[in-house]
């Protein structure tokens, strides 16, 4: 029986294969993605328009009339290049809870929050064009960076800096009498604010290695990304429909949303594809403080003091050699990005637990079940009641396994062989449980299971290290789910019975058993 050829998520070259990057761009990013609306599909076109236009000829009519034409014209193209190109995940998200929350909105309702909300990309804009002055970037949304476009240069600042004043003029221009328009106002300067603190303490982190860690890295994550990925659009649909119950809670779910988010931005930027992501790849030249590069330091700085040492001095340099070993170093550890891409795919779990977080907060009202009789009458109805102090779970009390979180279906068996090689090593061996990042069962799992993988000839590309086969007959077979290999293995395969070595990374893969009779 021939078994069927293995995907491997790295190529020959050591660098991510298409298969991992074609899934994680096709699968996680259409988690992000709010349900279409046909509201925000017939008058987006219309409304950005309207906003394109109010911004390229605003306050200019004190110059000629030839200056006037010069700059609307300029303003035109900014707008066009760096507003327009984007998924609109933002604008999407924060109408979406307006229509929730507001079902019979008038036609003008709709609109006038339509006109808010979409400032939101007209901020992201500004955003993304002085990311890109400030990281060099060379490409954005698979076109040049605006600062890159012949002509622009530094002007690029300035025209970033009047889009963002721009964006309260048009929501104080349409919505002057609303009763949240302070509230409103307060919540896009908290953001900007906000988000360049985050944006400064990315680019101090990039001056030294010391400052790559998790701690740092949350902190960057809540502030730079998080706040305006998902908090901004939340807090605008709640309160263009005037609910705000829930703000606090908005909060720590959307710091939740924005790690997932950020990680995932973090593989793709790994990948080093601009035709997949749009973007130039600059992290690793420019040291920053990414999902990967932290993951790298703390593994290395357990298990290999001289590559974490190799690898402090290459990272961060911006020379083409420091880049591809730096790169070759994260590369070799790459069941870790494996077990990234297993968790970033699976939304059932990430969504279970941020909605776990959210029914944990103490101001949720709990619903109580009441049967009141009157007579012949009995009333049954529900009854609000405070939710306790004590939150009514906690995921970190909650195994941290990939595998135990990942919730699947059935067992893994090892016909599996797909997601067995992600904890294995080239030479067919697995990786050890501080690398893998498994719980004892699992662990134990996959290593059994990989062990009667190599036994069926399923792992025909893993060329397993010498040892003696010394009265070994090797078979290429199946067994059926109740085979014990622990309780048969010397029987059906007399003489060397190898096992995968969970704790020495390169220690001894083999021990012989001892004689069954």
């Amino acid at each position: 029986m021939t078994a069927s050829p293995i995907l491997s998520p790295v190529d020959s070259d050591g660098n991510l294969s298409n298969n991992s990057s074609n899934f994680i761009n096709s699968k996680i990013m259409n988690h992000l993605q709010p349900k279409k609306s046909n509201n925000f599909d017939n008058l987006f076109e219309k409304v950005m328009n309207e906003l394109k236009e109010d911004f390229s000829t605003n306050f200019i009519s004190n110059f000629n009339e030839n200056e006037q034409e010069i700059l609307s014209e300029r303003f035109k193209q900014f707008f066009d290049h760096s507003v327009f190109g984007g998924k609109l995940s933002r604008s999407r998200l924060g109408f979406a809870i307006y229509e929730c929350l507001k079902p019979d909105a008038t036609k003008i309702e709709l609109k006038q929050a339509l006109t808010v909300i979409l400032t939101i990309e007209l901020l992201q804009a500004t955003f993304l064009v002085v990311d890109d002055i400030m990281d060099g970037g060379e490409t954005r949304r698979g076109k040049p960076c605006w600062h890159r476009i012949q002509g622009i240069g530094n002007m690029a600042l300035n025209h970033a800096l009047r889009l963002q004043n721009y964006v309260n003029l048009a929501i104080l221009k349409t919505i002057p009498n609303h009763k949240n328009l302070l509230l409103i106002l307060k919540t896009v300067w908290e953001t900007i604010q906000t988000t360049s603190d985050g944006q400064e303490l990315d680019g101090i982190s990039c001056t030294s290695t010391k400052y790559l860690n998790f701690e740092r890295y949350k902190q960057i994550v809540e502030n730079k990304t998080s706040r305006y990925t998902f908090y901004h659009p939340i807090s605008i649909g709640l309160y263009l429909a005037d609910e705000t119950t829930y703000l606090s809670q908005v909060l720590n779910i959307s710091n939740m949303f924005g790690y997932y988010f950020q990680v995932q931005d973090d593989y793709l930027d790994f990948l080093d594809n601009d035709e997949l992501t749009g973007k130039t790849s600059c992290d690793i030249q420019e040291g920053k403080c990414t999902w990967f590069s932290c993951k790298t330091i703390e593994i290395l700085s357990k298990t290999n003091e001289k590559k974490y040492d190799l690898f402090i001095n290459l990272y961060g340099k911006n020379d083409e050699k420091s880049i591809k070993d730096a790169r070759k170093i994260m590369l070799e550890y790459y069941s870790f990005i494996i077990m990234l891409k297993r968790i970033l795919s699976s939304s059932t779990t990430n969504w279970t637990i941020i909605g776990r977080n959210f029914s944990k907060t103490n101001n949720v009202l709990a619903k109580k079940i009441v049967e009141k009789t009157t007579g012949n009458v009995t009333i049954v109805e529900l009854e609000s009641i405070p939710e306790s102090s004590k939150p009514r779970l906690d995921v970190d009390d909650h195994s941290k396994c990939v595998l135990c979180r990942a919730n699947l279906p059935t067992k893994v068996k090892y016909t599996d062989v797909l997601i067995l090689e992600q904890f294995m090593r080239e030479d067919g061996t697995v990786l050890p449980q501080e690398l893998t990042g498994l719980c004892r069962k699992q662990q134990l799992t996959v290593e059994r299971c990989v062990m009667q993988a190599h036994w069926a000839g399923l792992f025909p590309d893993k060329t397993l290290p010498d040892f003696d086969r010394t009265g070994y007959k090797r078979f290429n077979r199946y067994w059926d789910d109740d085979f014990d290999m622990y309780k048969t293995a010397v029987k059906v395969k007399p003489g060397i019975m190898f096992y995968i070595h969970q704790y020495n990374p390169r220690g001894s893969l083999f021990k012989s058993p001892k004689n069954v009779k």
